[in-house]
This record gives C-alpha cells, sequence and structure tokens, in this order.
C-alpha cells in the first residue's frame, strides 16, 4: 500500500476517534447536567408539597420553619447546574445545550417565585430577591455590563439573590412578569417590587445598591 495511502487513512483513523473521544466527554458533560437539573426538579417538588400543604390546611405558619431551608437547597441546586452549563458550552464542540437550557431557565423562573411566596407567606426570609431582565436573542452590551455589575455586588448586598430571565424567549410567566413590572427595554431590574430600567451602576449612590441595602 502507498505510503502516502496509509497516511491518510491513519489521519482518518485517528480524526474519527477523536471525534468520538469528543462527544463522549459532551455526552458525560450533559448527562452530569441533567442529573443537577434533575436533583433540583426534585428539591422543587419538595416545595411544591409544601405550599399544597398550605392551600390545603389554610396555615402558612406550620410551613415556615421548614420552606426557608428547603428552598435554600433548591437555590445552590440551580446555582451548581449553571455553573456545570456554563462551563460545559464553553468547552463543548458538538453538544445542543438549548433544551438543558430551557430546563435550567424554568426552574430558576419557579425558584425565584417560590422565594417571593415564602417572603410574602412568612416574612423573615431573609433573601433578597433580584429579577434581571436581559436578551437572549440580540446582542445587548449593556445587558452583559449589568450582569457583571449584578455580579461584583454579591459580597456586599446581603442575602441578595439575582434570577436572570430572557425577555425575548416567549416564556409565559416572563411575559406576565413583564406586564406587571411594565417592562419595555432590557436590561431591566425588579427588586421589591421597584422597577430599574436601563444598566445600573454599582456605586453607593446608586438608587438600585440603596434598594438593595448594601453596605
Amino acid at each position: 500500500m502507498d505510503k502516502y495511502l496509509k497516511a491518510f487513512i491513519l489521519t482518518l483513523v485517528l480524526l474519527a476517534g477523536g471525534i468520538a473521544v469528543t462527544r463522549y466527554i459532551d455526552d458525560s458533560r450533559i448527562s452530569g447536567i441533567s442529573r443537577s437539573l434533575e436533583e433540583a426538579a426534585l428539591d422543587s417538588q419538595s416545595t411544591q408539597q409544601l405550599l399544597l400543604y398550605e392551600s390545603v390546611f389554610s396555615d402558612s405558619g406550620e410551613i415556615c420553619a421548614v420552606l426557608p431551608k428547603t428552598i435554600d437547597v433548591q437555590v445552590l441546586r440551580i446555582q451548581k447546574a449553571l455553573s456545570d452549563l456554563e462551563a460545559a458550552r464553553a468547552q463543548s464542540l458538538f453538544a445542543d445545550y438549548e433544551l438543558l437550557k430551557r430546563k435550567y431557565l424554568n426552574q430558576n423562573i419557579e425558584l425565584y417565585l417560590y422565594i417571593e411566596k415564602a417572603i410574602r407567606g412568612c416574612g423573615s426570609y431573609e433573601v433578597n430577591p433580584v429579577l434581571f431582565f436581559y436578551s437572549d436573542r440580540d446582542y445587548c452590551a449593556d445587558c452583559i455590563s449589568q450582569g457583571k455589575v449584578l455580579d461584583s455586588m454579591h459580597a456586599e448586598c446581603p442575602g441578595m439573590r439575582v434570577f436572570a430571565v430572557p425577555s425575548d424567549l416567549g416564556i409565559p410567566v416572563v411575559e406576565v412578569l413583564k406586564e406587571r413590572y411594565e417592562v419595555s427595554s432590557v436590561p431591566a431590574i425588579v427588586v421589591d417590587g421597584k422597577k430599574f430600567e436601563g444598566l445600573q451602576a454599582a456605586d453607593s449612590a446608586s438608587p438600585l445598591r440603596q434598594a438593595l441595602s448594601c453596605r
């Protein structure tokens, strides 16, 4: 066999092997993220059961000792899933993460609503939810900058929890939230029912910082 043909065949074999290994790694990442989201879904079911208990027996006091702890576990699960998802998307060549992304978004929005419910029903839940609307389909430089600003504020804003939601994917509950808070442009932030549109700074004079009771 001609040496050039042998080299060509060997190259094809190595290329095929490399692609197979890469796909295997991508599939393993997807499996790990799916597992994290499934665990978060189980935590969500526990929260749903507590809220169902409240609606059946009309007594929020009995669940208030348990509900915040259950939600805190769910927060950690969702944060891990997001971290894994972002890392995997940056490293993967072949995998399609859109379905996992949609699952994450649904659970993240659900978690935001649970926290709002806990605050209204229990009152003493020391979490300050921040609803952050951004553009997913179109490039939005201010949205990216706003995300970085919010990340930088975590250490100085006790209890701050950011829930980033895409304003342009047509997710039903997001559309309802946009209408409720009259969100017409991005970036937009809602804290304690108050809306902040446009890029918000993190300095001491920032209305957003004051709304979050940051140090």
